[in-house]
């Protein structure tokens, strides 16, 4: 029976590529594609190689070539322009991975009902690095616990760019700083604010959180994170005149370059701090949960898929900050983390469950 589905499915790709005045494809070798096919042709088209396609997926790159073959056999079409290096996709190639995703989607809502309504086929996650050494994990263990038949794939990356892929659909769901605006495809599920610290080697100079930061190099997190412009802000805020000798993407990277000595910076709070050659000092309030069932959406989103129109314009960060108090007096000296996922995903239940769990490990 999955190999007829299976079968029925990529006819419903295909149709899309003959809509396109292309010519007829070769019957001759008729070989039915499997719904297999499909996830390795959606990886090469987000990962942008065959090599990680196959890195991915946990095939050889014999069998991913083969694959690839195999669906341009049947489709009578060229999906990807091997001219290049790495190979991208074509016009047919991009038609083909739009009903591909499409019919991905349909198949694993297909096994779910057929399993009892059991949480089955593939989630995809990005997540933020600092994320992922933290809360990430253990929502990721409770999460296969609940929902064993459920395959998790987690790519890392940063805020803007998981967005986006959120909005492309190459994800499913994304744990991200949540920035100043979201696009208004994208629903935003907040699920903690975390407070930021100043980070600095035992043997650093001064002995508040000014006078390190004033006094010794600064290790800053890059541009492009948005974390990044989060804390540039506050420096600017308070005068704090820091002297930049580094542009660093990962917490791990800004951690290690600090223990050595090399600088001094402000990050959000994280178990990872906890390093006796590390002092931490106070910058922001304290770590908040968001209450459960709360959800933030860019301004005249609306409820997802509702179609209705928000009354109120306030951006995700406003909402975010709104939810959080600070200690120090110093409003906005938080990192806000939230779940986005697209408003017409057809994962949200497996999302919200994420948000709760993730939520839990606050």
């Amino acid at each position: 029976r999955g190999a007829i589905r299976a079968c029925a499915l990529r006819d419903y790709a295909n149709e899309g590529l003959h809509q396109q005045s292309f010519t007829k494809p070769d019957h001759t070798q008729h070989i039915c594609m499997d719904i297999n096919s499909l996830y390795t042709l959606i990886a090469i088209a987000e990962h942008g190689s065959f090599t990680e396609a196959a890195r991915q997926l946990n095939l050889s790159d014999s069998t991913v070539s083969l694959q690839v073959s195999a669906a341009e056999r049947e489709c009578g079409k060229t999906l990807f322009d091997r001219s290049h290096r790495p190979p991208s996709l074509t016009s047919a190639g991009h038609i083909f991975i739009r009903r591909a995703r499409d019919i991905v989607r349909q198949w694993e809502q297909l096994r779910g009902a057929e399993s009892g309504g059991h949480m089955t086929g593939a989630l995809k996650i990005g997540a933020v690095h600092t994320v992922v050494t933290d809360t990430l994990p253990g929502a990721l263990l409770e999460l296969r616990k609940q929902a064993p038949e459920l395959s998790v794939r987690l790519v890392t990356g940063l805020t803007n760019d998981l967005i986006n892929r959120v909005v492309r659909q190459n994800l499913d769901c994304a744990v991200v700083t949540i920035p100043d605006h979201v696009p208004p495809n994208v629903v935003c599920f907040p699920v903690y604010s975390d407070p930021l610290v100043v980070m600095a080697h035992a043997d650093a100079k001064g002995r508040t959180a000014r006078a390190l930061l004033e006094n010794n190099p600064y290790v800053r997190f890059s541009p492009h994170a948005e974390v990044a412009h989060i804390v540039d802000r506050l420096l600017r805020d308070r005068n704090i005149k820091v002297n930049t000798r580094m542009e660093i993407d990962t917490l791990d990277a800004v951690m290690s370059l600090v223990r050595s000595g090399l600088g001094v910076s402000v990050v959000p709070a994280s178990r990872e701090l906890r390093d006796n050659n590390l002092r931490i000092l106070q910058f922001g309030s304290a770590r908040t949960a968001k209450p459960q069932g709360a959800s933030l959406r860019n301004p005249g989103s609306g409820n997802p898929g509702s179609g209705k129109t928000g009354a109120r314009n306030n951006t995700a960060k406003d909402a975010a900050s709104k939810a959080t108090s600070t200690r120090t007096g110093k409003p906005g000296a938080i990192r806000s983390v939230g779940v986005v996922t697209h408003r017409d995903s057809p994962d949200k239940g497996i999302v919200e469950l994420l948000v709760g769990l993730l939520r839990s490990q606050t």
